[in-house]
C-alpha cells in the first residue's frame, strides 16, 4: 500500500522522492559498472553509459509517479538532480565545466524518459465539461 501512496504525492514532496530515486539508481548503476570493469580501459565510459541509460530509466520513472504537471515536474527535477550533481566536481574526476554543461545532457534524458513515461502512464485530463 506505500507504494500507491507514494505515486500520489505532489509538490516538493514528489520532487525530492524522485531527485533521490534517479540519484540511486545511477548511483546503483555507476558502481556496479565501476567493478565490472574494474582494471579495464574504458570504465568512465562504461558508467558514462551507464549513467546515461539509466537516468533516461529514473526520469521515465518519475513522468510515470506524477499525475499532473508531468513536464512542469520533470523539468525541476532535472534541474534539483544538476544542481545536486555538483558533488561530482568535488569528490570525482569531473570540472567545473563539465558539471555546468552538463546540464544540456540531463535535458535531453529528461525529455527521453518524459517521454517514454507517455507510453506507460496517460497523463490525466481535468475536463470541466465531464463534472
Amino acid at each position: 500500500m506505500r507504494g500507491k501512496e507514494m505515486t500520489g504525492w505532489k509538490g516538493w514532496k514528489a520532487i525530492v522522492r524522485d531527485v533521490i530515486i534517479i540519484w540511486i539508481i545511477t548511483g546503483i548503476g555507476g558502481f556496479v559498472i565501476g567493478i565490472a570493469t574494474a582494471g579495464s580501459r574504458l570504465p568512465i565510459l562504461a558508467i558514462a553509459v551507464s549513467n546515461i541509460l539509466l537516468g533516461i530509466v529514473g526520469f521515465c520513472i518519475s513522468g510515470c509517479m506524477i499525475k499532473d504537471n508531468r513536464w512542469k515536474h520533470l523539468t525541476i527535477v532535472a534541474l534539483l538532480v544538476w544542481l545536486t550533481s555538483i558533488v561530482n566536481t568535488i569528490f570525482g574526476p569531473f570540472s567545473l565545466s563539465n558539471w555546468f554543461f552538463g546540464i544540456a545532457l540531463l535535458f535531453v534524458m529528461m525529455a527521453i524518459g518524459g517521454g517514454l513515461s507517455f507510453i506507460f502512464v496517460k497523463p490525466v485530463h481535468n475536463d470541466p465539461q465531464s463534472s
